[in-house]
């Protein structure tokens, strides 16, 4: 028998509703039942999941983040910081990012969040 927690997965969006090279804000909730707003981004046939404000002074990334498919990146164009779409992670600062969720799409065409718990 296993300790590990069973993935929580929230339903959210249909697949086609995400443009691609665009932030696309939706609110969720967490494992807490919180509030918990992400931003997808699709890249080609992928959406990723990130957490929906910018780290640095909360700046929702739905409204002020912007796409550079060719770089790889989503800026927070309030501040400047810059994120990886491959993790998340800062560009410039170790350590530093957004959280990443895991991402599925359903048999039906929709958008699932894994929200768990980081371990």
């Amino acid at each position: 028998m296993s300790d590990a927690p069973v993935p929580l997965w929230r339903s959210l969006v249909p697949e086609a509703a995400v443009p691609e090279g665009e932030p696309f804000g939706i609110k969720t909730t967490d494992a807490a039942e919180s509030w918990l707003p992400l931003v997808l981004v699709r890249v080609g046939d992928e959406i990723r999941a990130f957490d929906g404000h910018c780290p640095h002074r909360a700046a929702p990334l739905a409204e002020m983040g912007a796409v550079d498919l060719e770089a790889g990146t989503l800026t927070c164009t309030w501040h400047c910081w810059v994120f990886r779409l491959s993790d998340g992670g800062h560009t410039a600062i170790e350590g530093l990012g957004l959280r990443r969720y895991p991402v599925r799409i359903s048999a039906a065409g929709v958008v699932e969040v894994e929200v768990s718990p980081l371990a």
